[in-house]
């Protein structure tokens, strides 16, 4: 995650958004400046725009760089059966909302049967999404993995 980081914060990076974004809105027609000074509010307000999401995308990463690392000095990981708390965690760093409710269904304890009758989708696909999840981790983690088979 470092690299991405570093991509967030590259200065080249804001300034290549930037200008691929002003080159959209000319193309489509969308950039209207009839004078000097507009055509510079209008590229100043686009990178200003451009480094408040690179903030807000590094803000987003540093929230789950620390989500990883409280997962990886967890002596949890060890268990075969994840607690609830754990699977809380989990979720915390899935990017998809239906993965953040499954791994929120988890931790209340119903198994994946009871979870796909309640988000109305089979059994297969939410124990995929359940496998993948956790596969996820275990990727962030390299070290321990949560692993439950129960249904």
């Amino acid at each position: 995650m470092l690299s991405q980081a570093r991509k967030i914060t590259d200065t080249e990076e804001v300034l290549s958004t930037a200008l691929r974004r002003i080159d959209s809105l000319i193309l489509s027609g969308k950039a209207r400046a009839e004078t000097d000074a507009q055509l510079f509010a209008l590229v100043h307000q686009v990178i200003e725009r451009t480094i408040l999401e690179k903030a807000r995308n590094a803000k987003r990463l540093k929230k789950r760089e620390q989500v990883v690392a409280a997962l990886a000095t967890n002596p949890e990981l060890k268990a075969t059966i994840p607690t609830p708390e754990l699977c809380i965690r989990i979720g915390q760093f899935a990017q998809d909302p239906i993965d953040r409710e499954i791994a929120m269904l988890r931790a209340r304890g119903l198994k994946l049967h009871e979870i796909a009758a309640s988000i109305s989708m089979s059994d297969s696909v939410v124990r995929k999404r359940w496998t993948r999840l956790k596969s996820r981790a275990r990727g962030l983690l390299s070290e321990g993995k949560p692993d439950d088979h129960r249904q």
